[in-house]
């Protein structure tokens, strides 16, 4: 394993699910998104600050600020940003994906929680 890995593993301590969308038949010639959960792994949640940027949003009638998150998990290459996290029931919708070196030993996920994908 490589240090880099040694030290990734070390802060993997949050157990996350990775979800993809699933449309089905709603019955009425329309569809419905399901989610399905594709794998379930350790990672690492933290909240992200913007300074100097306007991280505001205007929803249902009010400024709400956006909540941003870094989740650090060990490498895969099944993920992309149609998909969402579900930490103990709360959502983080996928933003980005980055594989941050080149060992390809993690991947970091941007996310914004509780929100539409």
């Amino acid at each position: 394993m490589r240090n880099s890995s040694k030290n990734a593993a070390s802060i993997l301590r949050s157990r996350i699910s990775i979800e993809q969308p699933a449309m089905t038949n709603d019955g009425g010639g329309g569809f419905s998104t399901n989610w399905t959960e594709l794998v379930r792994v350790w990672a690492n949640i933290k909240p992200i600050t913007f300074i100097g940027r306007n991280e505001e949003k205007f929803a249902d009638g009010q400024n709400q600020v956006r909540k941003m998150h870094k989740i650090i998990l060990r490498f895969r290459n099944d993920l992309n940003e149609e998909m969402r996290v579900n930490h103990n029931g709360k959502i983080y919708n996928i933003r980005s994906i980055i594989v941050p070196n080149i060992e390809n030993d993690i991947i970091e996920i941007i996310a914004e929680e509780g929100v539409s994908a």
